[in-house]
């Protein structure tokens, strides 16, 4: 069976480009992303191999499965593939054909699932690995292989992310051995940036399933598991102001008493120019109950009571190039600090 991943609707990654189709001619648009820190999703990985995975984990508490994702280059092979390390030598911790990768981010939650002819991996990719892409090596390497595939993206340098299921098993005195590997395909692209001034790292997220995303899982004992989005983009935070919302009563004396005032603080979003599936998967981030914002801009205006959390408060508005290139748009929304820093002076 072909292997195939999906994603959420809405969600930022997905397997096919953002712009296709004879209208747009260049239809590269890559992702920010500066570190394995700022990137969380859930993917559905359809016809891996669930017979072979399942019979080498058999009951070996030390053999265990590893979803993961890989930093490779832009023109990496990214055609689903099969390896079986056949190998009974521990010290050969890679069979032939099995280049090493070097996990950049981890499924910590993952289940295999087998539905007669139909079999899945369905993970959320959340742990970023020790190895970010600022200590990332062209150099890494592990067992005997004597080529690989690990290069280190230099900033504005793009990459694509590989998904890959290694079933291993860890040796404190040879290493990590890779039994068998199931190389699904390849998500991207994503660019190298540094600096948080003019992108922001969103994490959203709702108290039950909604907009189509998967928030609620059982782990292995059965407790429930919150999941979210994280994502980076290129927009920024700007304008802080603070609103008033007062009401007097003046008496026949004209004396004027003051009944309530309440505060709130309020930043202008406004994004770079991008596709309109970013835009439009960005006013659905935005639209979640738990919406958060990292950006260098906030920390600038407010060091001490920076703002993350916020609600949007209006639409979010998109304006669209003038051109041939009409789905690449900037969008901007007034968002309200969610924080408890609004202020209410009740007289009444």
């Amino acid at each position: 069976m072909p292997i195939s991943i999906s994603f959420p609707p809405y969600s930022f990654i997905q397997s096919a480009p953002p712009l296709t189709g004879d209208c747009y001619p260049d239809p590269a648009q890559c992702l920010p992303l500066s570190s394995n820190q700022h990137l969380r999703f859930y993917a559905s990985i359809k016809g891996i191999d669930y017979d072979m995975i399942t019979t080498y984990l058999g009951e070996d508490p030390e053999i265990s499965l590893l979803p993961y994702l890989a930093v490779v280059p832009p023109d990496y092979d990214c055609t689903p593939a099969t390896y079986i390390n056949q190998s009974t030598s521990e010290t050969v911790l890679l069979g032939p054909g099995m280049v090493p990768l070097v996990t950049f981010i981890k499924a910590q939650y993952f289940a295999l699932l087998s539905d007669g002819a139909d079999t899945y991996c369905n993970a959320y990719f959340n742990a970023g690995d020790n190895i970010d892409l600022a200590t990332l090596s062209a150099n890494d390497n592990i067992g005997q292989a004597s080529a690989h595939t690990n290069f280190a993206p230099a900033v504005g340098e793009c990459f694509k992310l590989a998904i890959v299921l290694d079933v291993v098993h860890d040796d404190q005195y040879y290493g990590t051995k890779v039994f068998f590997r199931q190389v699904a395909g390849c998500i991207g692209c994503f660019v190298r940036t540094a600096g948080d001034c003019y992108t922001s790292v969103i994490t959203y997220s709702d108290p039950t399933d909604s907009f189509g995303f998967t928030y609620q899982l059982h782990d292995y004992y059965g407790d429930d598991i919150h999941l979210e989005n994280r994502i980076e983009l290129p927009c920024y935070l700007r304008d802080p102001v603070m609103n008033d919302d007062t009401k007097v009563y003046t008496r026949s004396d004209g004396t004027i008493i003051k009944l309530y005032e309440r505060k709130e603080e309020q930043y202008m979003l406004e994004t770079d120019r991008m596709p309109y599936t970013w835009l439009k998967a960005l006013d659905i981030a935005l639209s979640h109950d738990s919406v958060k914002i990292d950006n260098g801009n906030t920390r600038s205006y407010d060091s001490v009571n920076t703002a993350k959390y916020f609600q949007k408060k209006e639409n979010f508005e998109i304006e669209y190039q003038k051109g041939p290139f009409s789905a690449f748009g900037k969008g901007n929304c007034k968002l309200l600090n969610a924080q408890p820093v609004h202020l209410y002076n009740n007289n009444c």
